[in-house]
């Protein structure tokens, strides 16, 4: 799986992580309450891969030179915000946002350098998402049966992903 594969990874020229959280549990009041969590993580990497392959046919050998680099860097953050509260006449209101924001890019390149011949192919992706929910709750009892409620959610999502290849070799 992936999280063995970066474990095992042999690649790595250099590698920074930040990572943060916090929580919050307080009774405002005997009747209100406030939760909330915000987690943030921040990953910058640098890796570099160099292979010579040779290959021999037709009487003559091709010597490849290959440089892959990858330059991966993510960071996110994600929030969450709640006051409930229950009122004298024994209703309960609640209120709840959250908050996911991501932030990630990557530069790809693979160089390979063979009879005197450069080709270069690079990958630059930019990815960005934002997510905020927000909801409302309300319940009252009338009765030991019966119950009004009223719930509101609103949500919002943007996300914008950009791919950019680049080649040298203008064949493709």
């Amino acid at each position: 799986d992936d999280f063995a594969k970066f474990l095992t990874n042999q690649d790595f020229k250099s590698s920074k992580h930040t990572f943060g959280g916090a929580n919050i549990t307080e009774s405002i009041s005997n009747k209100t309450d406030l939760i909330g969590y915000v987690i943030y993580s921040k990953s910058d990497n640098e890796l570099e891969n160099q292979t010579i392959n040779t290959y021999t046919g037709n009487g003559a050998d091709l010597i490849e030179n290959r440089v892959s680099k990858n330059n991966p860097n993510n960071q996110f953050i994600i929030s969450k915000l709640g006051i409930e509260n229950t009122q004298k006449n024994g209703a309960k209101f609640k209120l709840t946002s959250i908050l996911k924001k991501s932030d990630n890019t990557s530069i790809n390149s693979v160089n390979t350098n063979y009879n005197a011949a450069t080709k270069l192919i690079e990958t630059n992706v930019n990815a960005t998402n934002l997510d905020f929910k927000q909801n409302l709750e309300w319940y009252k009892s009338i009765t030991d049966n019966q119950t009004l409620s009223l719930l509101v959610n609103y949500q919002y999502a943007k996300g914008n992903s950009l791919v950019n290849w680049n080649t040298n070799n203008y064949q493709f």
